[in-house]
């Protein structure tokens, strides 16, 4: 905790991917769409207002943020096609993301200390409903096989979703 992974990995990986790689796609996702959509203002903010990654960058900056997506959920930076997904989706655990085939996804604290410590008393019922809808997150990529989906976490305790990923052999090489 406090370490800045999540600047690092959620903000700073989503604009390292958007700037080297022409029409690129990510989704950020955490427990609640709320701090999903938090980590999204960040890098909206610094496509906004950073002037060295306008200065170095000025073919990725929409000329009018008006004219391009620029939701709480999603926004969509200047791309050589008209690919439908948008640059960055956020979205809470168990929101929908169907229809989205991001080239990476950020998971970032998918499950809090309440869904951990509810764990611990017995009911799994939050942590089963997370890793069911992680599960189908890997099919929805664009190219499951190759795009990563990588993990930024705090681990609660024995047996929460990030071991649960990490110790299923059908999630073996998903999981960054």
């Amino acid at each position: 905790r406090g370490t800045g992974k999540s600047t690092l990995l959620t903000k700073g990986r989503t604009i390292h991917a958007l700037l080297q790689q022409d029409d690129y796609a990510v989704g950020i996702a955490n427990e609640i769409q709320d701090n999903a959509n938090s980590f999204l203002q960040t890098i909206k903010l610094e496509f906004e207002r950073n002037e060295t990654l306008r200065a170095l960058f000025p073919e990725k900056i929409p000329a009018d943020f008006a004219d391009v997506t620029w939701k709480s959920d999603q926004i969509t930076i200047n791309r050589k096609s008209q690919r439908r997904d948008p640059s960055v989706r956020s979205v809470g655990v168990g929101g929908t993301a169907t229809g989205s085939h991001p080239d990476m996804w950020i998971l970032d604290d998918l499950i809090s200390k309440n869904a951990a410590e509810a764990a611990r008393r017995g009911s799994f019922s939050e942590i089963e409903k997370t890793n069911q809808w992680v599960v189908e997150l890997q099919p929805m990529m664009s190219n499951p096989m190759r795009d990563p989906i990588l993990v930024c976490a705090t681990y609660w305790w024995e047996g929460d979703t990030y071991q649960w990923m990490e110790g299923n052999e059908e999630n073996q090489g998903f999981w960054g």
